[in-house]
Parts: structure tokens; sequence; C-alpha cells
């Protein structure tokens, strides 16, 4: 089982796109936090908690809702 399924990472893909629409720099962060996203589709194991999946975006996007 992957950590997180495709279905989590394409409602997650599309807040983090439009987080980073205005801004030039968000690019940047989008591309970054989809790379790491990408990442957890492919590791296997338990699925994340809330709080693994917070902890893994908190440095691009520290108010990032659940």
């Amino acid at each position: 089982m992957v950590c997180l399924n495709q279905s989590a990472f394409e409602i997650l893909k599309a807040e983090i796109q439009r987080r980073c629409a205005s801004s030039p720099a968000g690019q940047v962060q989008q591309e970054i936090a989809l790379k790491r996203l990408e990442k957890l589709c492919s590791r296997q194991g338990d699925p994340l908690t809330v709080e693994e999946l917070k902890d893994s975006l908190d440095d691009l996007f520290p108010d990032f809702d659940e």
C-alpha cells in the first residue's frame, strides 16, 4: 500500500496549484511540493496521517488547511 493514494494526490495538487497561481515565486514552491507528494505516492507503507502530511509541506505552506 502506498502512503498517499492518487485521489488524495490530485486533491492536494489542485489546492497547491490554486495557492501558487498568483505568485511567480509560487511556481518554485509548487514544483517542490509536488515532487514531495509524488515521492509519497510511490513510497510503500501505511497511509499518511494528517499530521505527517502537514509536516511534509509545513516549510512551504505553513498555513495549509486540512
